[in-house]
């Protein structure tokens, strides 16, 4: 095949264009693909937007070395799965009008659309980034078992996985689990966990805003940015930073997140805490880091459902790379056994009162007793979260010799 030969790839997510999902998950990967492409060749990023404002907001982006093709969020339930049919017609025709040669989608549900796609279309299809999205809605109680949401996006699950030319899950247990519960023997099966951005994840290049934020020298800040609930515990969070606030002599916590005021008030209220230990924001991705540099330990309260064993954690090579000891629950990707046999943060063993003391009192230990723990967390997110490290996978899928 000639070298000049151009090669177009059409991108499916299952997120807005904004969600840090995009900024940081997806993003950095899109631009390695462009890399690899031949000269003449065309990305497609794919977007679920939540209004028409946004969506036309995002097509009108220009400025980009990928081309944006967003379209209106359709949550992925019994009510809408069949208005999907309609964006997979759309999504047809447009792979048929730009000679799409690769479909590659981002997650299971993005993958559900991809794979149907494929059929249609017979381009070739690459699934990244798979998990068992169906059973993890299921084990957090989001979706019934004996559900259409979950029988349908569990089918999908498993066409996709054997229809895919390239998969690329996040763990190596996902290897395993894939076989047992797919019946899938993919030859081209990649891991990637998620990698982070190393330089804009670098408390070194922040300076201190803890004077502006009300924070005293001597304090010490727990960062958590995220949601609280669904995927993530609920109360046990508040029980946690309750114990943190009756062990260290000074505690904040900067907590960046949209999570409902009317809400946060309930929690605090029921579990004794005051609304001054708390800097609450809810903040563009790129801003971010500049928080996490104020704090000296952050937390990742993901529900230890089992699929989470297969799954990635994306907050934990950020909170790596900018020298955080990291509170976790237990059985979370391969992080909660690296976090466990490096002592370079805390597993949440146990839910109840005495479980999560127990983790706030070893956070203190490891502040306390660990030295030069900054620079050892970050080479953490060198060695497993590193991006460089991944681009054979990409190099293997669309190297400028393997384009047809």
């Amino acid at each position: 095949m000639s070298k000049s030969t151009s090669h177009n790839i059409l991108i499916i997510t299952y997120w807005a264009f904004d969600d840090a999902l995009i900024q940081s998950y997806t993003l950095p990967y899109v631009r390695i693909i462009k890399s690899m492409l031949n000269p003449g060749s065309t990305v497609y990023l794919a977007t679920q937007e939540p209004n028409q404002l946004t969506l036309e907001k995002i097509a009108s982006i220009s400025d980009l070395d990928f081309v944006t093709k967003p379209s209106l969020y359709q949550p992925f339930s019994k009510k809408t799965i069949f208005k999907l049919r309609n964006l997979v017609k759309t999504l047809s025709r447009f792979i048929d009008e730009n000679e799409i040669q690769t479909i590659h989608a981002w997650c299971s549900p993005a993958g559900a659309i991809g794979y149907l796609l494929h059929k249609k279309t017979g381009k070739r299809l690459v699934i990244d980034s798979f998990e068992p999205h169906a059973e993890s809605l299921v084990e957090n109680r989001t979706w019934k078992k004996s559900g259409l949401a979950y029988n349908i996006l569990s089918y999908f699950e498993k066409k996709q996985a054997n229809a895919a030319e390239h998969l690329i899950a996040l763990t190596n247990s996902m290897k395993a689990y894939a076989r047992i519960k797919y019946n899938c023997e993919n030859p081209n099966f990649h891991v990637k966990p998620a990698a982070v951005n190393l330089e804009l994840f670098d408390r070194s290049k922040y300076p201190s805003i803890k004077k502006e934020l009300g924070i005293k020298p001597n304090t010490i800040v727990c960062i958590y940015a995220g949601k609280i609930g669904g995927i993530y515990l609920e109360d046990e969070v508040f029980i946690f930073w309750k114990h943190c606030t009756l062990i260290f002599e000074d505690f904040k916590v900067i907590f960046l997140s949209n999570y409902s005021n009317n809400e946060f008030q309930k929690k605090l209220k029921l579990h004794g805490l005051d609304e001054s230990t708390f800097i609450k924001k809810f903040v563009p991705y790129s801003e971010v880091p500049k928080y996490m540099a104020q704090a000296d330990f952050a937390l990742n309260p993901v529900k230890p459902v089992p699929t989470k064993r297969h799954c990635t954690s994306i907050k934990d090579g950020e909170y790596w790379a900018m020298g955080l000891p990291v509170v976790i629950t237990k059985d979370i990707s391969d992080d909660s056994a690296l976090i466990s046999d490096t002592n370079l943060g805390v597993v949440i063993e146990n839910y109840n009162e005495e479980g999560l003391k127990k983790a706030a009192l070893k956070i203190k230990d490891i502040l306390i007793s660990e030295v030069d723990y900054v620079d050892r967390i970050r080479s953490l997110a060198i060695r497993y979260r590193n991006i460089e490290s991944q681009k054979s996978i990409y190099e293997l899928i669309y190297s400028k010799n393997n384009q047809d």
